[in-house]
């Protein structure tokens, strides 16, 4: 089981380009299941479908990605004129159920003017199943401690095999990861390569890890590696996003 979760930078420029890009990160990865932030619907910049209908971000990507014919998707935040931004999950795997929760906003704390929310799809396999959650947490610290312990406790009404990936807009010695660490979450990248930064931005000169893949103290023993996508750009400097991805291998088989 290969997991990959990319924020795509929602319609910012080139996004043709960055689209192909990223559609060539996916397939090169080799992932079963794809986490997608800060996915995009914009009217103005909507791509149209074979019948004449208004394909958000995801969709698009899923229309030039046949052998993922599985999709959800939310949006989060809705801003004027029927624009939202939200999240994604994009599988070549069935999907068994999927839902979303909203997480608390605080209207007077000038950071947290993004509405956030965590996303999951549930896939039966044959060791139990299995929970993809996808975030991406807030620009407040303040906020992150709070939301974050939302989602803890909104992956823990679940049982099985569980994974937390995303933008959490923190570093890893901050204050609101250390909630995860607390209720037995294993932070993979540190688990499977100690040694090495696994920066994730930004993607032109990555300096900071805000990008992660968290497993729950079930799936520490299935862990198989974790490396960074997305770290080339093309003949003429563009990348898929300002985000590298990343992509964790799981020892859990149908």
């Amino acid at each position: 089981m290969r997991v990959m979760t990319l924020n795509i930078w929602n319609y910012n420029e080139p996004w043709p380009r960055r689209r192909d890009l990223i559609v060539q990160a996916i397939r090169a990865a080799d992932a079963d299941v794809v986490a997608l932030q800060e996915i995009r619907s914009d009217p103005r910049r909507d791509e149209r479908g074979p019948n004449g209908e208004l394909l958000n971000q995801a969709q698009q990507l899923a229309i030039r990605l046949p052998e993922y014919p599985h999709l959800v998707y939310q949006p989060a935040m809705y801003y004027r004129d029927h624009v939202w931004e939200g999240l994604a999950i994009l599988s070549r795997r069935s999907i068994d159920r999927s839902g979303w929760a909203l997480l608390t906003q605080d209207l007077t704390d000038p950071d947290d003017r993004h509405q956030r929310i965590v996303l999951y799809a549930r896939f039966d396999l044959a060791h139990g199943p299995f929970y993809l959650f996808n975030t991406h947490l807030s620009l407040s610290r303040t906020a992150r401690q709070r939301t974050l312990a939302q989602v803890i406790e909104y992956m823990t009404q679940r049982s099985g095999f569980r994974l937390l990936v995303g933008d959490l807009n923190e570093l890893p010695d901050g204050p609101p990861l250390a909630q995860l660490r607390e209720a037995g979450w294993v932070d993979v990248w540190t688990e499977l390569r100690p040694e090495e930064p696994g920066y994730t931005f930004r993607s032109d000169e990555p300096w900071q890890r805000i990008d992660y893949v968290w497993a729950s103290p079930e799936l520490r023993p299935h862990l198989q590696d974790i490396v960074l996508v997305g770290r080339m750009p093309d003949a003429d400097g563009v990348y898929p996003s300002d985000h590298l991805g990343l992509v964790v291998s799981l020892d859990l088989a149908d």
